[in-house]
């Protein structure tokens, strides 16, 4: 059976213009419009111009890391949280 994958981002949380979290969702869509989730990625895309180009994207293997990690950022740069 063919398919193709098709990609939904869930939830989108900008501290500032620079860093941005991202909850995206991978799903298989089947010819007969059935669809089956290939993974579920929480990543983290930082653009400042102090980190090396290798650090811009980070993959968090769990929510509850991925949470973690937007609330140590928010602290440290003091910034208020915008979901989009």
């Amino acid at each position: 059976m063919d398919f193709y994958r098709t990609s939904k981002v869930l939830e989108s949380t900008s501290l500032g213009r620079t860093m941005h979290f991202n909850i995206t969702e991978t799903y298989n869509v089947y010819e007969d419009g059935t669809t089956t989730l290939f993974s579920k990625d929480y990543i983290k895309q930082d653009y400042r111009e102090c980190i090396n180009i290798i650090e811009h994207n980070r993959y968090y293997a769990s929510e509850k890391g991925y949470r973690l990690a937007i609330k140590r950022w928010s602290k440290e740069l003091n910034i208020n949280t915008v979901n989009i």
